[in-house]
């Protein structure tokens, strides 16, 4: 071996105390890294398995001293079913130069008895001609409780966007890409979790394309927020569906649109709901207008008394002209009872109305259904017959709010239903004189008829006796005239036709006197008789 010159020597000498300041220098790095690291970084032996160095971290993560640590085999630092994990991640061979073991995430039980999640690497490194893995534990216990958070809330949210029927969505603005929630999926009724800006066009309503763009185009212009109502075509039945989208754009650092997070709100519902309203309004306004029409163009006085007030909160053109009010004056916020007060208000009878019983009062007091007929009397309007028809009226609570009265004015009807009923009485005074004239006449009618039978009995009965006598003059006068008789026979026959012809004379003053009684002129002659002799 040829010696090297003294220059050669002191130059090489050089090199390999730079070289050692190199290591030096760079073991000094190594040792500030392994040092500060915040992972618990452990040098372990690989053919051992013994941990041979460990930083400050280690004593942090495992709750116990370097001591403790440093000396024990590695498999002594995680649970026994881990082992496998472990194990493989200490003794992982790469298949190419610079390739590390992939991590692993395994539980540990520390000095303290805490179980702690952790994620282990390992990567092989050759000291002084020895292999050792260069493994770090690192604590992502908080890590793994944000996940298992972010999980729940990530369920409770696709939960509550089922029950509430919101979706949510995400923005790379960039890439064009949206990523979509099962909520936003459902509600837009397809089945992709990803879509782009103008597959999102293509759902909404061909009307509302352009309010939509330029939505988007003033959030990302940081002009406005992205709040906008709008229509789309749900995909899986065409229907077209009312939505609310909103959404929240983050700027990078150079102030361009990064990311835009949003939710979108099926509002159809309240839209048909809304829609349902203003037809209701609507039908109510016209409703209203023609209620309106109907009660000023009715001839009926119409009346509205707030509870428990008791004061006119409505009155028509009718109710106002027969309470002798001016029409644009109405009633209203005037006192009932004051107001009816400067009226006497009286029954059919004429009799006053006893306090609290008119037909308004007992609505407003009581909530009674009332309908009678009353006289109004004022000094200058005169006796008025009113039909007042009084109801309460009931509000949403089922409490009484307001009474109603409906009143006509009827004295022309109760005029004339007076005069009809004069006119009645009239007739049927009328028809009471002709019943009692027919029943004269009818008396009349059976006297005569008596009279006219005792008149034919009496006919008959003077014809009989007017035979009698005159048979007896007619038979004697024909024996006289045919044969001579002796002179006293002869007188004998001459008495009886005298006898006879005095008693045909009676009979003829008889019929003169029945006469006289009908022409009423008959005389009575007084004159003293023996009863008996009459009877006789």
């Amino acid at each position: 071996m040829k010696s090297e010159n003294p220059e050669q020597l002191k130059e090489r000498i050089q090199v390999l105390e730079n070289e050692n300041d190199r290591l030096k220098e760079a073991e000094g790095k190594f040792k500030a890294i392994f040092e500060t690291s915040p992972d618990a970084t452990f040098l372990v032996n690989r053919t051992t398995g013994i941990i041979v160095d460990a930083n400050h971290a280690a004593e942090r993560l495992f709750e116990t001293k370097l001591d403790n640590i440093i000396g024990l085999h590695q498999s002594q630092l995680h649970p026994n079913q881990q082992n496998e994990k472990a194990k493989h991640t200490f003794k992982y061979k790469p298949k190419h130069e610079n390739e590390l073991a992939p991590p692993v995430e395994i539980d540990i039980i520390t000095a303290q008895n805490n179980i702690k999640n952790v994620e282990i690497r390992g990567e092989i490194v050759e000291i002084e001609d020895e292999e050792y893995v260069l493994g770090t534990f690192r604590d992502i216990t908080q890590r793994k409780k944000t996940e298992e958070n972010l999980l729940k809330n990530k369920t409770i949210l696709e939960e509550a966007e089922q029950l509430s029927n919101i979706g949510s969505y995400e923005w790379d603005i960039p890439k064009n890409e949206l990523t979509l929630s099962e909520g936003w999926q459902k509600i837009h009724g397809i089945n992709k979790n990803k879509l782009n800006i103008d597959m999102l066009m293509s759902i909404a309503h061909p009307d509302d394309r352009m309010r939509i763009e330029k939505a988007f185009a003033d959030a990302l212009n940081n002009i406005t927020s992205y709040d906008l109502e709008h229509r789309i075509i749900r995909q899986s039945d065409n229907e077209t569906r009312y939505i609310r989208s909103r959404g929240s754009v983050i700027f990078d650092e150079n102030g361009k649109p990064s990311k835009m997070y949003g939710s979108v709100e099926d509002i159809t519902k309240r839209e048909q709901t809304k829609e349902k309203l203003r037809e209701a309004k609507k039908q109510a306004e016209e409703n209203e207008a023609m209620l309106k029409a109907a009660m000023d163009n009715s001839q009926a006085g119409i009346a509205i008394v707030d509870v428990p007030g008791g004061k006119f909160k409505f009155s028509n053109e009718a109710a106002n002209t027969m309470l002798s009010k001016v029409y644009e004056e109405r009633l209203n916020n005037i006192d009932v009872n004051n107001y009816l007060g400067e009226f006497q208000i009286l029954n059919l009878n004429g009799t006053p109305y006893k306090e609290n019983e008119l037909p308004l009062t007992k609505a407003v007091l009581y909530g009674t259904t009332c309908s009678e007929e009353i006289i109004m009397r004022k000094r200058d309007l005169g006796d008025r017959y009113v039909l007042a028809n009084a109801a309460p009226v009931i509000g949403e609570n089922g409490e009484q709010v307001a009474a109603i009265l409906v009143f006509f004015d009827i004295t022309e009807s109760k005029k004339a239903e007076f005069d009809l009923q004069k006119k009645n009485e009239e007739l049927q005074n009328l028809n009471q004189q002709l019943n009692k004239q027919k029943v004269e006449l009818k008396q009349a009618k059976e006297k005569a008829e008596e009279s006219d039978r005792l008149k034919s009995a009496f006919l008959a009965n003077m014809s009989h006796e007017i035979r009698t006598p005159m048979n007896g003059i007619m038979g004697f006068s024909q024996m006289l005239q045919e044969k001579e008789f002796p002179k006293e026979k002869r007188d004998k026959f001459l008495s009886i036709i005298h006898s006879r012809s005095n008693h045909l004379l009676n009979v003829i003053n008889d019929l003169v006197d029945v006469s006289r009684i009908e022409a009423n002129q008959l005389t009575l002659n007084h004159q003293d008789f023996c009863l008996n002799d009459v009877l006789n």
